[in-house]
């Protein structure tokens, strides 16, 4: 049996470059984020994922 566990912290970080190419969305709905969280509407978190497989 092989158990594997991963961590990681949701949070946002500001990208301070203007972004208008095929992913200027995902630039701007980051640093929307990004400022939420600064004004505390946005709590960073941490998460665990454990994964089981029996091969």
């Amino acid at each position: 049996m092989i158990k594997a566990s991963f961590r990681d912290l949701f949070d946002f970080d500001y990208h301070d470059v203007n972004y208008y190419g095929p992913k200027g969305k995902e630039w701007l709905a980051n640093n929307m984020a990004a400022i939420s969280q600064n004004q505390g509407a946005i709590v960073p978190f941490w998460a665990t994922y454990t994964v089981d497989d029996t091969r």
